[in-house]
């Protein structure tokens, strides 16, 4: 997918410390406007199903340099735009994790094998005097923050197994290069491409050793899943037409 300078979803992230943050409190924040610039989000395999009834799974290299590929839901059909933002509404029945982890995130710690929690100190919902404490009076960590903390963990060590998938899919070749194209009734072109799916073909002619591995890993249910989401393609085509005021047409 072509990309431009992307908006930060993190505003100021600092690592979150028990004296810094001792007295932070967190209300919920719902306004979804600041993603409308974010036309793609990283998913975990864990997340392919229900996924998959809302976007277009597609898997996107981590950068020229590295051709490790990630799998990401499809959120527009161009840079800095997202057809599931609605003014301050999400218009999806799936948010993906990789923004309910907001305002938190984890980061290495450098010269470790540790990761380090972090916040946004920009986050509107984040302040001295609204919402639930972070920190308990004695300074120990508040149950609103081992909820967010153990939901990092588990994201985290989801996404290790996502990457586990992705290589396997590599070393098996199933991944090919994908171009869409659509053509609006006013005349724009639309053309997405930098993107890998899995290929049909290539599957179905695997060796039935491999099948039985990939089925038995969970992972064929995986891939049918992101085969099965590729419809929603469609889908991106219908909302950016309304987007832009045309009749939606089926891509090419």
């Amino acid at each position: 997918m072509t990309t431009s300078t992307p908006q930060p979803l993190y505003r100021e992230p600092v690592q979150l410390n028990a004296q810094l943050h001792r007295h932070k409190k967190l209300s919920p924040y719902n306004d979804f406007s600041r993603l409308a610039h974010a036309h793609s989000a990283f998913l975990n395999a864990v997340e392919f199903a229900q996924a998959a009834l809302c976007f277009p799974i597609i898997f996107l290299p981590a950068s020229v340099a590295n051709p490790q590929v990630s799998p990401v839901a499809m959120l527009g059909l161009v840079p800095d735009h997202n057809l599931f933002v609605d003014g301050s509404k999400w218009d999806a029945s799936y948010l993906p994790a990789f923004f309910r982890r907001m305002p938190y995130l984890t980061a290495p710690m450098p010269g470790t094998d540790q990761t380090a929690v972090y916040i946004d100190a920009q986050w509107p919902g984040l302040s001295d005097t609204e919402g639930e404490a972070l920190f308990t009076e004695d300074g120990q960590q508040a149950p609103i923050l081992n909820s967010a903390i153990e939901f990092l963990q588990v994201f985290d060590e989801e996404a290790r197994r996502t990457a586990h998938l992705c290589a396997r899919l590599q070393t098996l070749g199933l991944l090919v290069d994908m171009k869409a194209d659509a053509t609006l009734p006013n005349g724009a072109t639309l053309s997405v491409d930098g993107f890998m799916v899995v290929d049909e073909a290539r599957l179905a002619g695997l060796p039935d050793a491999v099948v039985i591995e990939l089925n038995k890993s969970g992972a064929l249910a995986l891939i049918h899943a992101h085969l099965l989401s590729l419809q929603h393609v469609r889908v991106l085509v219908d909302r950016h037409a309304r987007r832009v005021g045309a009749t939606p047409v089926q891509p090419s």
